[in-house]
């Protein structure tokens, strides 16, 4: 059994999609569009996009170059240009999410796919994030789950920067099979040989039949953001407070709820979003703020 999880090789210096953004600018000829338009992240506008649009984005960016299982997508756009786009399923992809948490799969968001064109200014990932967030909690969402891949580079930045819970590396499944960029991993084989009414082994000889490769997985890290309102809120996280944790990437969390203090050491640099540095002490409105507080 290979060791290698994806068509592409393990990013470790750099994530796999600021690599691809650098080249893309390196590699771009044409008219440079972006130079007559507002790039200004205050008028830059999150709505709702369909999937050809989204695709136009994920395939060119994303790390495993699919679409995954989606039914929802956002985009970000600057003046009438989509930046970046963000794919979301609702249609409980991900068994048990939902129970673990005492909430119907329904109730589940998962953030599958994303990511920003070259052209786009710092930030843009965090802002879409941020408005794909609160448009799903509009749709009914209790709560959003993403995974954060170590193989592509990727430390959980962006997540980590709007307020995300890092529960930790999720348990390995053991293999998948992969053919191209496409990934099946063992829980879905379980899932499709129940439905065409065949073995386990039985599904795995087709596969490897047409051509698919058996290797090992690479357990990501998984992290939720908790929509639901109160009291409902506070019972989720009593399930996942014991879970909470960081993920290896630099940074030294402490969080509250959906609250994260970070002490900002190598984060900045790990995937290009901007994160603003702690507030210094001897800032004079600080000091103002304090002294305030110290006379009440």
């Amino acid at each position: 059994m290979e060791s290698r999880l994806t068509f592409r090789s393990k990013q470790t210096a750099k994530a796999w999609q600021r690599q691809i953004r650098e080249q893309k600018e390196k590699e771009y000829k044409g008219y440079k569009f972006w130079l007559d338009i507002d790039l200004s992240l205050r008028n830059a506008v999150v709505k709702k996009i369909d999937r050809v649009t989204a695709e136009k984005i994920i395939l060119e960016y994303e790390w495993l170059g699919d679409m995954a299982i989606t039914n929802r997508y956002y985009g970000i756009f600057f003046d009438n240009f989509c930046g970046g786009a963000i794919c979301i399923n609702k249609n409980g992809v991900c068994p048990r999410n939902g129970r673990e948490f005492g909430l119907e799969d329904k109730f589940v968001s998962y953030f599958a796919r994303g990511a920003c064109a070259f052209w786009t200014p710092i930030g843009t990932a965090s802002k879409l994030l941020s408005f794909a967030l609160k448009f799903e909690k509009k749709q009914g969402a209790k709560m959003a789950i993403a995974f954060a891949d170590t193989d592509a580079g990727e430390y959980g930045t962006v997540y980590q920067a709007t307020n995300w819970l890092c529960l930790g590396r999720q348990e390995k499944t053991s293999y998948q099979y992969v053919k191209g960029n496409k990934v099946v991993d063992s829980r879905s084989i379980l899932q499709r040989a129940t439905h065409y009414r065949c073995t386990i082994a039985q599904y795995e000889r087709l596969l490897e039949k047409n051509g698919w490769k058996r290797q090992r997985t690479n357990a990501k890290y998984r992290y939720i953001y908790i929509l639901a309102d109160e009291p409902e809120r506070s019972a989720i996280y009593e399930k996942v407070k014991g879970k909470i944790q960081g993920q290896d990437s630099g940074v030294s969390e402490t969080r509250c709820g959906n609250s994260l203090i970070a002490k900002r050491l190598t984060a900045r640099k790990l995937m290009g979003v901007q994160i603003p540095p702690s507030r210094s002490r001897t800032d004079k409105k600080w000091q103002r703020m304090t002294k305030v507080k110290k006379l009440s």
